[in-house]
């Protein structure tokens, strides 16, 4: 056997223990997302449960405010008022956004052109549309918390069922957080398992390479000592 068969026989067997190893590290992710992905399962399952009682409880909630309807109208009331002007205020907050957009756009156009006071003028009447935008989405904000205040408000002040409602909240809001837990653990293990297949294949088809070379250069060695003792035999 010649130097280099040896050296490729050695380069053969680490290659082995190469892809050996990597495909016992792809098996082991696998096993790992497969149990992520269980756990991320049950975990939905959970939540949706916690979904049903929350929606049966809340459910249940409404039906009881026969005594106090007068707090439902009120808040039914108000979702609808500042629904309106939540939808116009985000309307105008994007006529300002575009506004601005535009502004900035024809200011860097007029700055190429060398007219900088041009420039100028559009940048701040961009930023005075900035301004407007942000004071906008500002406000719409705050009215989405005057109706969450609201809901609150009028869940309190509903008889009965109030208390078991806000604790199916607190086991639903668990469940939610459990939830994207497990979604974050079956995403980073399936990132390693596809990391680690990667691999695996990477070393296999590296062994194949080696294997094959090694094969090739055995059979013509083989055949060279072959060919040299029938020469000798002649």
């Amino acid at each position: 056997m010649s130097e280099y068969l040896k050296s490729l026989k050695k380069r053969e067997e680490t290659a082995y223990r190469n892809k050996k190893e990597a495909g016992r590290l792809y098996g082991k992710a696998k096993k790992a997302a497969a149990e992520a992905f269980l756990a991320k399962q049950k975990a939905a399952d959970q939540r949706h449960q916690a979904r049903e009682e929350l929606d049966k409880e809340f459910q249940a909630m409404i039906e009881a405010r026969d005594g106090n309807r007068a707090v439902w109208d009120e808040y039914h009331l108000v979702c609808s008022y500042i629904g309106d002007s939540i939808d116009d205020i985000r309307e105008k907050a994007d006529a300002a956004h575009r506004a601005m957009v535009e502004c900035f756009k024809n200011a860097n156009a007029e700055y190429e052109r060398g007219n900088k006071l041009a420039a100028r003028m559009l940048s701040i009447e961009g930023y005075e549309h900035r301004d407007r935008r942000n004071t906008l989405n500002m406000e719409a904000k705050e009215l989405h918390e005057e109706i969450k205040q609201a809901r609150r408000a009028a869940e309190d002040k509903t008889p009965g069922g109030s208390e078991v409602f806000h604790a199916a909240r607190l086991a639903y809001d668990r469940a939610s957080q459990i939830h994207r837990a497990a979604s974050d653990k079956f995403k980073s293990a399936k990132d390693e398992r596809e990391r680690l297949r990667d691999e695996f294949y990477a070393a296999k088809a590296a062994h194949i390479a080696i294997k094959t070379e090694l094969q090739r250069r055995t059979a013509e060695e083989a055949a060279a000592e072959c060919n040299h003792a029938s020469s000798k035999a002649k």
